[in-house]
């Protein structure tokens, strides 16, 4: 963990399982491949009506970790 810092609920040491993520060939795809990611339905409650694909997210519930909602 970084020093001076206060860290509360995260998922440390495990696979996110992101779709496509090749650093030798720059391919960084961040959407979910499966739902059997942890951070499917870990969020917190936002405000925030779209992901970056503009797919919609439920508001005041719980969400997708990251950028993109697992449709």
């Amino acid at each position: 963990d970084p020093v001076n810092s206060t860290i509360l609920d995260c998922i440390k040491n495990e696979d996110p399982a992101f779709d496509s993520i090749d650093v030798s060939k720059r391919i960084f795809d961040f959407h979910f491949n499966n739902n059997f990611s942890r951070a499917v339905d870990a969020g917190t409650f936002t405000s925030f009506a779209k992901d970056l694909d503009n797919n919609n997210r439920i508001l005041n519930a719980i969400t997708d970790i990251g950028c993109y909602e697992k449709q």
